[in-house]
């Protein structure tokens, strides 16, 4: 009930992202950034960045497996 409630709310924030991100402090907006990247590479020879990120369903996988 709890879980279902909550992704309710993700999934409403999510579809107002723009929104939700303008009303968020910019201390907030980092935690959320940190929260979701894993990683991020710069080639600069190439003028390419690599973003990786969180992977959820992996990690949830994995905790049901344990």
């Amino acid at each position: 009930e709890v879980a279902d409630a909550e992704r309710g709310w993700v999934v409403r924030a999510l579809r107002d992202f723009g929104r939700v991100w303008s009303l968020m402090t910019s201390e907030n907006r980092g935690r959320l950034a940190r929260a979701l990247v894993v990683a991020i590479r710069v080639d600069e020879a190439s003028n390419q960045v690599e973003v990786e990120l969180v992977n959820f369903a992996a990690e949830a996988q994995a905790s049901e497996a344990a």
